[in-house]
């Protein structure tokens, strides 16, 4: 009897929903929203975001790439001239296969080994060794190359005015260390993009991830059951007192937490709507929950509304004629939230909350800082950053100064103006390609979900960035590289498979 009359209420449920969808497809306000889509696709941002600049049409042709991709391929050039002079057998082949699931493995680990186990010099060890791997597979005689030019010329001036602020370090010694952090991101994404080169590989990588990804939820959901103390440290106790003890799950700090299920969640999510495989589609989507329940439980409030906002970009590109009203939806739900949970999001607004108010001193220091050195910043890592504040006096709240709570300012601060604005030319322009990409008829579903889901996941990113520098932990650093790596992997293999289609 229950169970009739629970399928009764779903159907009714799902025959309303039907009928409203239908209303607003043929109402007056759908036909405006359609025809705002297509004054925004005919206009000048959608032109910005489909359309490259002259930076990235010249960086093939540029001498500065030659003169780079010659340094890299050299140990592959000589391996292969070993290899032709004495023919290796299967090793070589071999070492190229493994790469792909080594780096699904790298990204596995990095997503579930506690941090009270992790040390940073694992990640720095695991892509040095895949380097290594792809590097001998030139020994069967043919020169196997990276694909700088596929990772563009943003990331890698990034790279290099990253590399440079040590050089004019306030702090060379403070900073060494956060050099390596930098080599094995840089490393990563070359390799990714390099190695995963068909969809299969990607495959591969992605369901490793979706495993991580299940495992350090589900452990997020054992430490609600378990009970997890309020930290007064974490939270304002005076302002939340019903609220539990914030989940983190292997990472020490539920903010780090919330950014990474922030950074791949909407990647799940776009998954679970691009597969075609129906055990696929339950499997991506049963993570994705899994992702959402973990972050609600981390109170980070910063992590929901970069989902949310995450979860909106997606819809542009899957729907959007319904964005409007589901975002209605999503508003008029506000008030039927848990208590604790809407008093902790109306918190954002409470200037006497313990985290907002000390973030405004933060920001004060950081600002009097960047103006000290805007153009070369203080130099590379958070603790020359930390010293150069202390040293310089900008800092006058009683609660120690760790990092600067804001990625941009952060960036700013150590590397100065010009490393901004490559990594905003990084992320936008790789975001650029990848709606150009989507265009293109020839999109597998796959290639299609991971495009739109990093793509999300990026976006929810940059905006957690305005209220916390999530790459304070190293290992989050390196997991935001991958997801940026994913996405230009994606690219690669479709404008591959259109030019051999064209």
């Amino acid at each position: 009897m229950k169970s009739s009359k629970k399928s009764f209420i779903i159907y009714n449920i799902v025959r309303f929903w039907d009928f409203v969808c239908r209303k607003y497809g043929e109402s007056l306000l759908g036909a405006l929203i359609s025809r705002l889509v297509t004054c925004f696709k005919a206009g000048i941002l959608w032109r910005f975001l489909t359309h490259d600049g002259p930076i990235g049409t010249t960086w093939g042709e540029s001498r500065f790439y030659r003169a780079l991709q010659w340094c890299l391929d050299l140990p592959a050039g000589v391996l292969a001239r070993v290899g032709k002079l004495s023919p290796n057998g299967v090793v070589p082949p071999l070492c190229r296969k493994l790469c792909a699931p080594l780096l699904g493995v790298m990204l596995l680990l990095l997503l579930v080994i506690p941090q009270q186990h992790w040390n940073n010099l694992y990640s720095l060890v695991m892509v040095c060794g895949i380097l290594i791997l792809y590097y001998l597979s030139s020994l069967s005689g043919e020169k196997n190359k990276l694909s700088l030019k596929a990772v563009g010329a943003w990331p890698v001036l990034f790279l290099l005015v990253v590399l440079l602020s040590w050089f004019w370090s306030d702090s060379r010694a403070l900073g060494t260390r956060y050099l390596a952090f930098a080599f094995t991101c840089a490393v990563l994404v070359l390799l990714l993009v390099t190695v995963a080169d068909t969809e299969k590989k990607l495959r591969t990588i992605l369901r490793f991830g979706a495993a991580g990804m299940a495992v350090c939820s589900i452990w997020a959901v054992c430490q609600r059951i378990i009970g997890v103390a309020p930290s007064a440290a974490l939270t304002d106790l005076s302002l939340n007192p019903d609220m539990p003890g914030r989940v983190f799950s292997f990472f020490e700090n539920p903010n780090s937490f919330a950014n990474l299920l922030v950074f791949f969640a909407p990647l799940m999510l776009s998954m679970a709507i691009f597969s075609k495989k129906n055990l696929e589609r339950l499997a991506y989507l049963a993570v994705f929950l899994l992702c959402a329940f973990a972050l609600v439980m981390t109170y980070s409030r910063g992590g929901w509304l970069s989902l949310a906002f995450a979860i909106f970009v997606l819809m542009l590109f899957v729907c959007p004629r319904w964005v409007p009203l589901v975002v209605l939806l999503c508003i008029a739900a506000l008030p039927l939230l848990p208590e604790n949970i809407l008093s902790r999001l109306l918190t954002i607004f409470n200037f006497s909350d313990s985290s907002t108010y000390t973030r405004g001193y933060i920001y004060s220091a950081m600002g009097k800082l960047i103006l000290l050195n805007p153009v070369f910043g203080v130099g590379i890592g958070a603790d020359t950053l930390r010293q150069s504040v202390q040293d310089a006096g900008v800092y006058v709240a009683q609660s120690p100064f760790v990092h600067g709570h804001n990625l941009y300012l952060q960036l700013w601060a150590e590397s100065g103006i010009f490393a901004l604005i490559a990594f905003f030319g990084s992320l936008f322009g790789t975001m650029r390609k990848g709606t150009r990409a989507l265009k293109l008829q020839s999109v597998s579903p796959l290639l299609r979900g991971i495009v739109v889901g990093c793509i999300s996941g990026l976006s929810g990113a940059l905006l957690f960035g305005i209220t916390d520098y999530a790459w304070s932990y190293p290992r989050i650093m390196v997991l935001f590289w991958f997801l940026f790596a994913l996405l230009l992997a994606a690219i690669r293999i479709i404008e591959k498979e259109a030019g051999n289609n064209a």
